[in-house]
């Protein structure tokens, strides 16, 4: 081949590599435009879908509404329901700030899937957060043990108590930094359990459906030091502040959301199964929603965000919440009921890929300190992130 015929066909290869080149570029240009088009499109719809939660009827509003507020001050004990109160760094003020754990396995915690008893346990915190108070109804716990009251020790620094010392607590493998609250809540405890086990006369409170404390457990009350700082797990809230969010002791997340509209469909389906219906408060909500339409069961899936009160605070629903077996635990007994449900039931609708029975949605407070919830703010829903 002759050094022209070598050049004409370098040249039309450079042509076609050219051309190759000119039209990959306008394809990338083409998909950038459309996701530009796409994003702006997003953008517009997002704001359009804050609608409010229609409220059929009551007190003429036509918003749904805040109808339950509650705290559990210690983690799988009775919760105190609250007409107002108050947002934290950790979710609502008070709520899960101590917790039942056995020295004897490494402060790991104590809850009512192993101890139902729990349930019946009643803890009162004063306003500041610095006394705690333990006591049981007698007409549930027959002989329970005296109230005792706890000064609390919120952090080592503070500590005057010579019972009172930093230890290193487990909650599902998070290794959380908390203040024993002394042996007084560890006598009263132990002695609760005991009373329970002692005064109980048939089997809905026997060893296997209330539950005891094993030989060489070792129970003591701890608080969350105020000083640390227990993160959500990664992965589930949205935004480039998530790490500001913190829990407390609870298992995963400071706040969960549940709907009357979701409970009453479930209950229906428990009474076509022939169960008894079950309360909000085997679920233990935070904050409960009412005023939902009647076939609007279950809608909160589809909430990524809330509004609620007059000052339109945050919350972002970040992830169902998977029930263990604490659903099947008659709070007012605080004991096992005598069949799986209502999780059975769930299990045949709320079921997900990974075989998690779902109920409630698991949320953050984007406002922190200084801001108050109350029973009747209306709420408004984002199924689009705010």
């Amino acid at each position: 081949m002759t050094r022209a015929s070598v050049s004409v066909v370098e040249l039309a290869l450079d042509a076609k590599v050219h051309a190759i080149a000119l039209a990959i570029a306008l394809v990338l240009a083409a998909a950038v435009a459309l996701r530009l088009s796409s994003q702006r499109a997003h953008s517009t719809k997002r704001a359009e879908l804050k609608t409010p939660l229609l409220r059929l009827d009551v007190a003429n509003s036509k918003n749904a509404v805040v109808s339950k507020l509650v705290v559990y001050p210690i983690k799988s004990c009775a919760g105190v329901e609250l007409q107002s109160v108050a947002l934290s760094e950790r979710g609502l003020q008070h709520d899960r700030l101590f917790m039942f754990v056995d020295r004897a396995k490494n402060y790991s915690f104590l809850s009512q899937r192993t101890l139902p008893s729990l349930a019946l346990v009643q803890p009162t915190l004063s306003a500041d957060g610095k006394r705690l108070t333990l006591s049981a109804s007698e007409s549930k716990v027959p002989n329970a043990p005296a109230p005792v009251h706890i000064d609390v020790v919120s952090d080592i620094r503070e500590g005057e108590k010579p019972d009172a010392s930093l230890v290193k607590a487990t909650v599902w493998g998070d290794d959380v930094m908390c203040v024993d609250q002394g042996d007084d809540a560890a006598r009263w405890i132990r002695t609760f359990v005991q009373r329970v086990r002692e005064d109980s006369n048939d089997e809905s409170r026997s060893t296997a459906s209330g539950g005891t404390l094993s030989a060489d457990c070792d129970p003591r009350l701890v608080r969350i030091a105020d000083s640390f700082e227990r993160r959500i797990e990664r992965g589930f809230v949205r935004g480039k502040d998530a790490a500001k969010h913190h829990v407390s002791l609870a298992d995963g997340y400071p706040i969960l959301v549940a709907t009357e509209a979701s409970l009453a469909d479930l209950n229906a389906r428990l009474e076509r199964n022939n169960a008894e219906p079950v309360t909000m408060d085997r679920f233990r909500p935070n904050i409960v929603i009412s005023g939902l339409p009647k076939n609007a069961a279950w809608a909160e899936d589809a909430w990524l965000s809330l509004e609620i009160g007059p000052r339109a605070l945050r919350f972002q629903l970040c992830k169902d919440c998977a029930r263990c077996k604490m659903p099947t635990v008659d709070q007012s007994r605080g004991a096992f009921g005598a069949s799986n449900e209502p999780l059975q039931t769930l299990r045949q609708f709320r079921t997900k890929k990974n075989a998690d029975v779902i109920f409630g949605r698991n949320a953050v407070n984007e406002q922190k300190r200084g801001e108050k919830l109350s029973v009747n703010d209306a709420v408004f829903a984002y199924v689009a992130a705010l």
